[in-house]
């Protein structure tokens, strides 16, 4: 699936950042991207009538609301929504280890992390 065809889903509580973030998606070609600040938005967006299938999350471990991350994504999964995930946290390098396994996430970024490493995960995973 082209970059330009894909919906991405963007959780993350710091405004400034879901910007940035929403920006780099952009430069890279993604068109369709939602953003939500919180875990109860993104549990709406997710389970919006009709569904909505997001191909990819990008999300912040530390988001308020509506239980803690793994909840959340153990959430979407349950919907059948299958994305590919990033998890972003601003937490120690031991949480890679227990955040890959309990979402199952494709990658796991320790903030803060660069503009370059989010541009090549997504330029490696999802062809222009």
């Amino acid at each position: 699936m082209k970059r330009s065809e894909i919906s991405v889903l963007v959780v993350e509580d710091e405004t400034s950042l879901v910007n940035v973030i929403s920006s780099i998606l952009k430069i890279t070609g993604i068109k369709n991207i939602d953003q939500a600040i919180n875990g109860k938005n993104a549990c709406q967006l997710i389970s919006q009538t009709p569904r909505k299938t997001y191909h990819l999350m990008i999300f912040d471990t530390d988001c308020p609301v509506k239980g803690d991350g793994p909840r959340i994504l153990e959430y979407a999964r349950s919907l059948d929504h299958n994305p590919e995930l990033i998890i972003a946290s601003s937490g120690q390098e031991d949480n890679k280890k227990l955040w890959s396994g309990k979402s199952e996430a494709n990658y796991f970024l320790l903030k803060p992390y660069s503009i370059l490493e989010l541009k090549k995960i997504i330029e490696s995973h999802f062809p222009k």
